[in-house]
């Protein structure tokens, strides 16, 4: 499996560790994912699971 997700969104990490996020370019951050990574966005709300077995994830505001 390959691919990454690129974001420039305020997520916030569940876990107790915070993510290290890797600054790239155009303002865009990358994730490292792992398995059961889970993240919130504006204080949390409904559930969205993102997929992608050989291409990028690109999360950005409008």
């Amino acid at each position: 499996m390959n691919g990454n997700v690129y974001n420039n969104l305020d997520l916030k990490s569940i876990q107790d560790k915070e993510p290290k996020d890797k600054e790239r370019a155009n303002g865009m951050n990358y994730l490292k994912m792992q398995s059961g990574n889970s993240y919130t966005l504006n204080g949390g709300g409904q559930k969205v699971l993102l997929k992608s077995i050989t291409g990028n994830i690109y999360l950005r505001k409008r």
